[in-house]
């Protein structure tokens, strides 16, 4: 998808908008939906750090290119200092570590020569106390060491603030754990990753972002067109242990944040993770309940695909998922090591999060092609799906594992192909009689459409308003 989109301006308004991110937050629920999940040990007592990757539209096969897909950028303006000015070479075969690391501490806007290679033996570091916007002009940062990251931005310490990044790719070489770890806030256009591996007990990841209480990461972070693919854990046979998890986006709330932490992912394909605790996206709240908040993130026209346990693992809250494909995998795919499949698309306080109300999907498709195509919701409520559709007989279920159990839950103008239906299983509880609600504008292919107990659900006229 390509559109004109101005870096440079993006980047001056998130800088002005930077001084702006303060100051007491206390919306109610509602401004996000909330769903849950079961399966097997769905609600790990620990969460192990599971992962997913993103592509472009890329086809099966092929590797990420930075310039390929997603939205244009500007020009980089005359003043960005280029990275050979440091001595960077950006052959491939030089160790440019150095190079790029002395230029990442000394300038604020930086460029690179088109489409040029650099390697890396130690993680580039964006601590510093000063902003970065750096044009990497369809660059590759590739490596053949075990990193965990490859890149690092932190500047919490530095109140160094926002560092955005354009047209990269950020190639792990099947060899590196994780592409790019984000501490404070960042926007990022067309900056792609793949190739990750897991090397010890740290779970593989093409991008793993923790959102703190801090001014640093308060505002928007934005992931425009950022593609993964690529991303396998070690598997073990042992599900609920560290091995085997790998995550295209591994997202961690360490904190109920004071102020508005919003992440923006948009114009993306994740794609590619596999392992016996693999998924697409992993969203962890371990110890919190953002559901009072404004924070939380939302997702738009994404594509999700080829994942072994999940798509989308959504233990935290505030969630937003618009114009969005979930597809499973062909069960014969020879990438699956396991078939450890816990549910494509699974929301709810698992994982030790204290609350994962609000989780909205708008407009999405959910395919099942023979793995596994449930739509699981447990313990949450303020849940909404609406225009969604489900084929190939995917489901919505709802589940309890003694959180509390399913509450407010809304499916309005939705359409069920053949084979699928609404259900539940297993300890399920409900907050209250007629807490599912399912809009006389949905059409079904199934005359049994509907399993769930009618003392939980409801038909009625619903509006379709998030």
């Amino acid at each position: 998808m390509w559109r004109r989109v101005s870096f440079g301006a993006l980047i001056g308004a998130l800088l002005l908008a930077a001084g702006a991110c303060s100051g007491d937050e206390s919306a109610g629920p509602g401004s996000a939906v909330d769903a849950g999940a079961k399966d097997g040990a769905l609600t790990d007592a620990t969460p192990s750090d599971d992962g997913a990757t993103t592509d472009g539209g890329v086809a099966d096969g092929s590797t990420l290119d930075a310039a390929d897909d997603g939205p244009s950028v500007d020009a980089p303006p005359a003043t960005a200092v280029n990275f050979s000015k440091y001595g960077a070479v950006g052959d491939g075969v030089t160790d440019d570590t150095a190079a790029l690391q002395a230029a990442l501490d000394a300038e604020a806007e930086l460029v690179a020569d088109s489409s040029a290679t650099f390697l890396i033996s130690e993680t580039l570091k964006l601590d510093q106390a000063f902003a970065h916007a750096i044009y990497w002009n369809g660059a590759t940062v590739m490596t053949q060491t075990a990193l965990l990251p490859m890149i690092l931005v932190d500047k919490r310490a530095s109140n160094g603030g926002l560092t955005a990044m354009s047209n990269l790719k950020v190639d792990g070489k099947k060899t590196a754990g994780r592409g790019v770890e984000a501490d404070s806030r960042v926007s990022f256009i067309n900056v792609d990753a793949t190739g990750f591996r897991q090397p010890n007990s740290n779970s593989p990841a093409a991008f793993y972002i923790n959102f703190y209480d801090d001014d640093d990461a308060y505002g928007t972070w934005t992931f425009d067109g950022c593609d993964a693919d690529d991303v396998i854990g070690a598997s073990n046979g042992v599900t609920t242990d560290s091995l085997g998890a790998a995550n295209g986006y591994l997202i961690y709330w360490k904190a109920v944040p004071t102020s508005t932490i919003t992440l923006d992912v948009k114009n993306a394909t994740i794609r590619d993770c596999w392992g016996e605790d693999a998924q697409n996206v992993a969203i962890f709240s371990t110890g919190y309940d953002i559901s009072a908040t404004n924070s939380g993130t939302q997702w738009t026209n994404v594509k999700f695909l080829d994942w072994e346990r999940r798509s989308i693992k959504c233990f935290a809250a505030n969630n937003t998922f618009k114009n969005c494909s979930f597809t499973d995998p062909n069960p014969s795919d020879p990438d699956l090591y396991s078939s450890n499949k816990s549910g494509m698309v699974v929301v709810g306080a698992g994982s030790g999060a204290t609350g994962a109300d609000n989780q909205i999907f708008e407009g999405c498709s959910f395919n099942q092609a023979g793995y596994d195509g449930r739509v699981i919701v447990f313990d949450t409520e303020n849940v909404q799906f609406n225009g969604c559709s489900w084929t190939g007989g995917s489901d919505i279920l709802f589940t309890s594992f003694g959180g509390g159990g399913v509450g407010k839950v809304d499916v309005c103008s939705g359409t069920f192909g053949a084979g699928s239906t609404i259900g539940d299983y297993g300890g399920i509880s409900y907050k209250a009689n007629d807490v599912i609600s399912l809009d006389t504008d949905n059409t079904y292919v199934e005359a049994s459409y509907v399993s769930v107990n009618a003392n939980y659900y409801q038909e009625v006229d619903l509006s379709c308003t998030p």
